[in-house]
């Protein structure tokens, strides 16, 4: 297989108390496809007992942040997240990975005959029984045709959350009620088959705008979350419900339902 590409070594946080890192950066070629697209993947590797974080790890987590800057050749990126896992660290709960997570990572080229240039500069956390901040930065160039290191991609891809279709969820929506203290949001979701998930997470895609889940309810046909809404912003709170994204977290799998219609 052609893998002509150039890489550059990560950057790592060294812990002072251990003297090494305790995570490693790649950079994972992957492959072109048919569209002209590429499937790379960002891989972290951890040493043993220590874990990164999910894109929203909540607990003391530290989410990934991707800045693709300086990549050239690049039209858009866009990085997936395989199914997490749930931890609990001294009685508080978290979302992330353990031992190793490739993201996969589905760059758009602006001329799909040309080199692919990515930059990448990486904040992310690392955590045994505390969180360090790390930092990677990334750099590789890779020509239309290549191809390495494909098959940890596909992998993690296999991984990633199904949406409403592949997950034969009928419909779902969300009631905004207020409350002494803010706003609860009842979300029910339906489906072809009972939904069974441990952990459900809602994202606004903001940073005034909270909404925490406080009970999941199972039943034949749908679960009901039940959840608190809190605004930290100024002035009057307005829900863009096309933006939330509630993921749901199990043993049947991760779920990923984008936007809440009001029910």
């Amino acid at each position: 297989m052609k893998s002509a590409f150039l890489m550059l070594a990560a950057t790592l946080l060294i812990l002072p108390e251990a003297g090494n890192a305790q995570s490693r950066v790649t950079f994972l070629p992957g492959w072109q496809m048919e569209d002209g697209r590429r499937m790379a993947g960002i891989r972290i590797q951890l040493e043993p007992g220590w874990k990164t974080y999910w894109r929203s790890p909540e607990g003391n987590g530290i989410p990934p942040q991707f800045d693709w800057g300086g990549s050239s050749n690049v039209a858009d990126i866009k990085v997936h997240y395989p199914e997490p896992m749930i931890f609990t660290t001294y009685g508080v709960r978290s979302i992330g990975y353990q031992n190793e997570v490739v993201f996969p990572v589905e760059v758009t080229p602006q001329d799909t005959k040309a080199p692919v240039d990515v930059a990448l500069d990486l904040f992310y956390g690392v955590c045994e029984e505390v969180c360090i901040p790390a930092t990677a930065a990334i750099a590789a160039s890779v020509p239309p045709d290549a191809e390495s290191e494909a098959l940890p991609v596909r992998l993690a891809l296999a991984t990633r959350a199904r949406n409403a279709d592949e997950a034969g969820i009928r419909h779902h929506t969300c009631k905004i009620i207020p409350a002494t203290d803010g706003f609860d949001v009842v979300a029910t979701v339906s489906g072809s088959a009972p939904i069974t998930p441990d952990v459900a997470v809602f994202e606004t895609g903001r940073e005034d705008l909270w909404i925490t889940p406080l009970s999941i309810q199972p039943h034949a046909s749908n679960v009901i979350i039940h959840a608190h809404m809190a605004y930290f912003g100024d002035g009057t709170m307005v829900v863009d419900r096309s933006a939330l994204r509630l993921t749901l977290l199990g043993p049947g799998g991760a779920i990923e339902l984008e936007g809440c219609p009001a029910a």
